[in-house]
């Protein structure tokens, strides 16, 4: 696989890795449609929204959401055919999922100006929220993103992933086979409904290419957590362009690299908690700091390595 394919292919294979339980419980909220999705919600005071990667859910956001409870109400959103969401309706666009992604926070209580948190596919999502609704949106935190626009030909794996698992729930268990381990959905309930919306995001995502353009966000502050762990040569050097490349969408974006795998808010939580608080502190939303505890010495290392300016 290419440079740009296996940057993507990492992303993606490792985003839907799921983990112990989350620090917050899901409850359902209802969306104007009637369809009711899930989301995890902690703390109070500025409203943060978090939108996990492909193939996961707010448990992936289990060891940050203690963190970031002292400085918000934060909230983290199962997407439509995930968690303990409905199944997804209608197109799996960017603009599709950001649009169900503002229903449930606003449902859950959050208010703007929100901060939006987004990992790896989750990136493309709360981008699209901030282009379609800038003045609702208070900053960016991208947590090792993908790359967009994404390559069809780093897609294509996955969707055709998707479609293999799809095809074997839609006929009964799944089979004994190794192979189809990875077909397996927690919670269980619904598999056909987690891999229908799976399949759809990846082939809606190639098919709604977002424009994204230098300065396209304009002054919005942003922070590109971008993890280099293990990356070397020209992984590494694509990589460090994509993070510069999303960072420069803002006149007050900046790349802050961590040394940690694509899991960054399962390894360094503290990271993205840290992230979420410049952000904050950027719009004036961040409680003092005698008001904010700080990390417990389990949280996971904090940002470090280099920090630039998009």
């Amino acid at each position: 696989m290419h440079v740009r394919g296996w940057a993507l292919g990492a992303a993606l294979a490792l985003a839907g890795s799921a983990g112990p339980a989350a620090a917050a419980e899901p409850v359902r909220v209802s969306l104007p449609d009637g369809r009711g999705l899930g989301v995890r919600c902690v703390g109070s005071g500025p409203s943060v929204g978090l939108e996990a990667g492909w193939a996961a859910d707010s448990r992936a956001w289990r060891a940050v959401l203690p963190l970031l409870a002292p400085l918000a109400h934060a909230c983290a959103v199962d997407r439509a055919g995930q968690g303990v969401s409905d199944p997804a309706s209608g197109p799996r666009s960017p603009a599709a999922v950001a649009r169900d992604l503002l229903a449930a926070l606003d449902a859950a209580g959050a208010r703007p100006p929100l901060v939006l948190v987004g990992h790896s596919l989750g990136a493309a999502y709360v981008l699209a929220a901030a282009q379609a609704q800038p003045g609702r949106v208070a900053g960016l935190v991208l947590v090792d993103p993908i790359a967009l626009p994404p390559d069809p030909q780093a897609l294509a794996p996955f969707r055709a992933r998707a479609e293999r698992c799809l095809a074997a729930l839609r006929t009964g268990p799944l089979p004994p086979d190794p192979a189809f381990t990875t077909c397996r959905v927690a919670p269980p309930a619904r598999p056909v409904d987690s891999w229908d919306a799976r399949g759809r995001e990846l082939a809606d995502l190639a098919a709604s290419p977002m424009q994204l353009g230098p300065g396209a966000l304009g002054d919005l502050p942003l922070v590109v957590l971008g993890a280099i762990r293990g990356l070397k040569g020209p992984a590494l050097a694509f990589r460090r362009e994509q993070f510069h490349r999303l960072a420069a969408l803002s006149t007050r974006g900046r790349v802050v690299e961590v040394e940690t795998g694509h899991l960054v808010m399962r390894e360094a939580p503290a990271a993205v908690a840290a992230a979420v608080r410049q952000v904050l502190e950027a719009r004036a939303l961040a409680p003092s700091a005698g008001d904010s505890p700080a990390p417990p010495p389990d949280a996971g290392p904090a940002i470090g390595g280099r920090e630039d300016r998009g």
